[in-house]
């Protein structure tokens, strides 16, 4: 029989529980990231994070980005005027404006000759594809009615190799955009703030799925290629 007096006692107990809290750190450490490598990214802004910024330009020179727009400020819920009298379901002069940094941010930074473009037919998204693409965009009725439903799969089938997809759509597209349950968009893209945001995504076809590298707001286009 081995006899263990009441300092060794303590000082076995004292081991355990030193042992017990490395183990839990460990496990807390393991699961977050775990958590952080396979959930969604959080939504980051591309012009204040270099490497996101490095990664959008590779991938948009090799034809992998997708990348969503939500259309400008809609004239129906708006106090500015309409940039068509009497479109209520159009967007505003300060829409217009919005529409207007984003061309140039594009013109300036992303080059479209091997891109496809495409614009739901509601008339918020088609005079904001209008104004960022000229003639360029093409209606597409999936990004209006179909869009809650499997987007991300439609997209992916929407998507060609070797070419870039944008898509000018509605805030309710984009919030459920999600795999497996999870949303790609974690800030509230339904708010008026949002209106003319742009997210890319980087599609991986084979495997059907999706990375999202973040996004750019209207008025930080300039900043891109700062």
């Amino acid at each position: 029989m081995v006899y263990i007096n009441k300092t060794n006692k303590l000082q076995i107990q004292k081991y355990y529980s030193i042992n017990l809290l490395y183990r839990i750190l460990f496990l807390s450490l393991l699961v977050f990231f775990l958590w952080s490598f396979f959930s969604p990214n959080h939504d980051i802004q591309i012009i204040n994070n270099n490497q996101e910024r490095f990664e959008l330009l590779t991938h948009w020179s090799k034809g992998n980005i997708v990348m969503l727009i939500r259309h400008t400020d809609r004239c129906d819920r708006s106090d500015s005027p309409c940039l068509e009298a009497g479109k209520m379901e159009g967007i505003t002069i300060n829409g217009k404006k919005k529409a207007q940094k984003i061309a140039l941010g594009i013109k300036n930074s992303l080059p479209l000759k091997d891109t496809d473009i495409y614009n739901s037919p509601v008339k918020r998204t088609e005079q904001t594809a209008h104004i960022i693409f000229d003639d360029k965009s093409i209606e597409q009725d999936w990004l209006r009615k179909d869009c809650k439903n499997d987007f991300l799969n439609k997209i992916i089938n929407h998507k060609h190799n070797g070419k870039n997809i944008i898509l000018v759509t509605h805030a309710t597209c984009m919030a459920d955009m999600n795999s497996e349950g999870k949303n790609f968009i974690n800030n509230n893209i339904k708010n008026d703030q949002s209106y003319g945001i742009s997210y890319f995504f980087i599609i991986n076809k084979k495997d059907r799925q999706a990375y999202m590298l973040g996004y750019i707001n209207p008025e930080d286009w300039s900043l891109l290629n700062n």
